[in-house]
């Protein structure tokens, strides 16, 4: 599984047990790792349309389709 596979399942994880998306320091910590490093992936993942960020806000992702 990829890095970018490993934060579209946190992602979604985390709507379904909670309702709202996660920041990006909650995808770090549940990868381990630095807040950077789960930004790049984040940006990879909006650059492929597999997600994309809905305003300025914290908890502002959605995974498309």
């Amino acid at each position: 599984m990829t890095r970018r596979d490993e934060v579209l399942q946190i992602i979604r994880s985390h709507v379904a047990a909670n309702g709202y998306p996660p920041t990006v320091r909650e995808i770090a910590a549940a990868l381990g790792v630095g807040h950077s490093t789960a930004q790049r992936a984040i940006l990879e993942l909006i650059a492929e349309g597999k997600i994309e960020r809905q305003g300025g806000a914290a908890r502002g992702l959605k995974v498309n389709g």
